[in-house]
């Protein structure tokens, strides 16, 4: 472990970073922003990974066996294999609304992401499972319990929000 306050994994971008995980066994660091790059880094051994996605990107996720890693920027949502980069499904919520944030369930089978909107969508093929409408639509942040039963929001205190439970 490096010592506080030191850089021990320096990921370059040109532009500002919007979205950064690690993979669930700490052997990978990703990273990705204004610059259309998601940059997938080896912690130790291995190869860089630099992978074009379109539009900046706002959230990035590893699924949680680590082979997958779903990206919102702004216009849609990709789940692309963490390895290659290569893109598994690519689709937009709805058209002309921007994807923030995304979160896989514990369980890996479903992910959530939000825009003004929350959509639940099935790891493997991209398809909607449930759409949640929030008033305000002002949503910060997203996350699932454990057995992907609930997702709890944060609703944007700025606009008058704040914590919110959807079941």
């Amino acid at each position: 472990m490096s010592e506080p306050g030191t850089v021990a994994l320096p990921v370059k971008h040109d532009g500002s970073v919007q979205a950064i995980a690690f993979s669930p066994d700490s052997t990978r660091f990703a990273g990705a922003g204004s610059d259309s790059l998601l940059r997938i880094r080896p912690i130790g051994i291995g190869v860089p990974l630099d992978v074009p996605v379109d539009g900046s990107v706002t959230g990035i996720a590893f699924s949680p066996d680590g082979t997958r890693i779903a990206v919102a920027d702004f216009e849609s949502v990709s789940l692309r294999d963490s390895k290659t980069g290569a893109v598994v499904w690519q689709g937009p919520l709805d058209p002309g609304n921007s994807v923030n944030t995304v979160r896989f369930a514990p369980d890996g089978r479903v992910i959530a992401v939000t825009d003004t909107l929350v959509a639940v969508l099935e790891q493997a093929t991209g398809a909607t499972i449930k759409r949640i409408t929030v008033d305000p639509p002002l949503i910060a942040d997203v996350d699932l319990s454990r057995d992907g039963t609930r997702i709890a929001l944060a609703i944007d205190e700025r606009h008058g929000g704040n914590h919110k439970f959807a079941g």
